[in-house]
């Protein structure tokens, strides 16, 4: 089960909080290293036993698991990265002009909203 948690970090360790994210999460090559003995113990094993089987059914359960961790960090990421560069979008161009319209029976501008 994950729980969603808000908080917030100085900007200026944004990019810090992103990597300690990825590494302390992801693990892809112990996953890769786990699905190639798996792969490779079936490969090898042309009769395998009920027990044989079971094991290889519980590293696969095992594998999914690991890969279920990945897939959350990664996307915990990209929900981060995401605001980032809006935040930077936002900051670079600054806030959105108003539109207005010059009536040319005032001397003011209307806005349209």
């Amino acid at each position: 089960m994950r729980v969603g948690v808000s908080f917030s970090i100085p900007i200026e360790e944004m990019l810090q909080h992103v990597e300690l994210v990825l590494s302390s999460r992801i693990n892809l090559q112990k996953q890769a290293d786990s699905y190639d003995r798996v792969s490779s113990t079936l490969k090898n094993n042309g009769d395998p036993t009920v027990d044989d089987l079971v094991g290889i059914v519980e590293r696969i359960a095992e594998i999914r698991k690991g890969l279920l961790e990945v897939d959350q960090a990664l996307e915990d990421s990209v929900n981060i990265l995401s605001g980032y560069v809006g935040f930077l979008k936002e900051t670079e161009l600054g806030p959105p002009p108003e539109h207005s319209v010059q009536d040319p029976d005032k001397e003011e501008d209307t806005e349209i909203e």
